[in-house]
């Protein structure tokens, strides 16, 4: 960004039609909504959350100005552009009793870029949940969270990152647990994963998770407990049954489904400690359904390692937090000269309060993923940092603006060059949540 002359603006011009009409539509009956709540509130709660009965109501607005110097996070031949996203959203949440609530959100991203106008999408995004407790210290929990996007930000595999790519992800999650007297806490758990492409060439990468699990809290301190936890996922790729159901000629004798088991013991402290959060560190076991691979028919090699997951805050004082994660994982890969990667993450985030108003965000990650490779295949080893410094001002309770400059170097090793790049972003954001 250096040298460079940033002139955030909105081509509207670029627009086709059929989106004007769309996003005109969609913005005026959000706005609709937010005036005809805001005004029916008035009178009682002028100065807080807008409430209809016990029934809390929050619209919301966002606007983003961003310049990108690298689009299509590519070593050589970079495109940068200027790209404006509009985020008008709504919730509603209840709150009932020794803490049983419901809840439920919309909110979507209008994302417009300047001159690569072919890469403009919408992310819808809505969520639901509840949550329900007994006196005796069962309780019950449910939340799902739908998103319909086309954004070029990549799978959690990083399949199609640097690329728009049109799917559909959608998480269900549930909890069921029971309180033994002050001590102990028992917990099952499962989760459901799908993934869907909207291109014939990408949904050899459609898929669905089927996870379940448990965890056992111990309470050693008033805010601190041993936890144990198990999981096992179940991933099935759902259009690799069939030859002409993929791109690529995967069929159910060649298809990558696999299982997964994670092993857990560490620490857990409460959300209202000085420091609370996760340190856990565990054991990882991946076998695949399949002896061989539709890759050179390779074989599959089943991997177990160490695990960690770890995500910590420090509340140094009223006006200094201090995060920190550390993560390591198995994650299927979507290369075809190898089948996964072990995949680390260590992250450290800042986040200081200058004055009453003000707040100067300040991070850093690093992360390696070691590729397994077939055959003759050289061995891929990617290195990538990730730096940001944010500056943040509450203007109100209800509205906030920032500014952030966002680092990204990707290294890769011998033979793989092609894939590394350098990308530096500038952000200025608004946001009212009322």
């Amino acid at each position: 960004m250096v040298g460079t002359n940033v002139s955030f603006h909105f081509r509207i011009e670029k627009w086709d039609e059929s989106v004007k009409r769309s996003t005109r539509a969609g913005l005026c009956a959000v706005a609709v909504v937010v005036l005809g709540l805001f005004c029916y509130a008035l009178p009682v709660h002028a100065q807080g959350n807008i409430h209809i009965g016990k029934t809390k109501v929050t619209p919301k607005f966002a606007y983003k100005a961003e310049y990108d110097d690298n689009i299509y996070l590519e070593e050589n031949n970079e495109k940068s552009d200027y790209i404006n996203t509009v985020t008008p959203g709504i919730g509603f949440s209840f709150e009932g009793k020794r803490g049983n609530y419901l809840k439920a959100g919309y909110e979507v991203d209008l994302v417009r870029y300047s001159d690569y106008d072919d890469n403009n999408y919408e992310s819808h995004k809505a969520t639901g949940g509840f949550g329900i407790k007994s006196r005796p210290g069962l309780y019950l929990k449910v939340n799902d969270r739908y998103t319909d996007t086309a954004d070029p930000y990549g799978s959690a595999e990083l399949y199609k990152e640097g690329k728009k790519t049109k799917r559909l992800v959608n998480t269900l999650e549930g909890y069921v647990g029971y309180e033994f007297s002050d001590r102990f806490i028992l917990e099952v758990q499962y989760k459901n994963f799908v993934e869907e492409y909207d291109l014939f060439t990408d949904r050899w990468q459609n898929k669905r998770d089927h996870v379940y699990g448990g965890k056992f809290y111990y309470k050693l301190l008033p805010k601190t407990s041993f936890l144990a936890e198990y999981r096992r996922t179940t991933r099935e790729y759902t259009e690799q049954a069939n030859a002409t159901d993929n791109d690529r000629g995967i069929t159910s004798s060649t298809s990558e489904d696999y299982k997964l088991d994670d092993y857990f013991l560490g620490l857990h402290w409460d959300p209202t400690a000085k420091l609370n959060g996760d340190l856990k560190f565990g054991y990882s076991q991946k076998s695949y359904d399949n002896e061989r691979g539709w890759r050179n028919n390779y074989r599959y090699a089943d991997k177990d390692t160490w695990i960690v997951e770890t995500n910590l805050q420090f509340n140094a004082s009223e006006k200094t937090r201090l995060r920190t994660k550390i993560m390591r994982s198995i994650k299927e890969s979507t290369d075809v000269t190898s089948h996964y990667y072990t995949d680390t993450t260590i992250g450290l985030d800042l986040n200081q309060a200058v004055g009453r108003r003000m707040y100067v965000d300040l991070g850093i990650d690093y992360n390696m993923a070691r590729y397994n490779a077939y055959g003759t295949a050289k061995p891929r080893e990617d290195n990538t940092v990730t730096a940001t410094v944010g500056l943040e001002y509450r203007i109100r309770p209800w509205l906030r603006a920032g500014v952030e400059y966002g680092y990204r170097r990707k290294e890769c090793s011998e033979g793989f060059e092609y894939r590394e790049y350098t990308n530096h972003k500038g952000t200025i954001r608004i946001g009212a949540v009322f």
